[in-house]
């Protein structure tokens, strides 16, 4: 498989584990019962982790590390801004 083609499969990967995670967000704003918060807690933590993964060998595979890193957290903190409407 070449180079663009598995990093557009890992844009798909990508893409599926920050829209659960937002997903257990979204449940974590709920009124949960403690076993249920502590579910999704760890849910959540495994996701980010996920996501970390992904973008880790995204970044590898495109080679410009730096550049790829600050675009893609950059998008992320915008997104997480207008979702919670706070200003990071």
């Amino acid at each position: 498989m070449a180079g663009g083609q598995e990093g557009a499969s890992l844009q798909g990967e990508l893409q599926a584990a920050r829209v659960t995670t937002r997903r257990i967000l979204q449940l974590l704003d709920e009124t949960l019962e403690p076993a249920a918060y502590s579910r999704l807690a760890r849910l959540l933590f495994t996701g980010t982790n996920t996501v970390a993964r992904l973008l880790r060998e995204q970044r590898a595979l495109e080679g410009d590390s730096a550049a790829f890193t600050r675009t893609v957290v950059s998008q992320a903190l915008d997104q997480l801004s207008i979702e919670k409407g706070v200003q990071l």
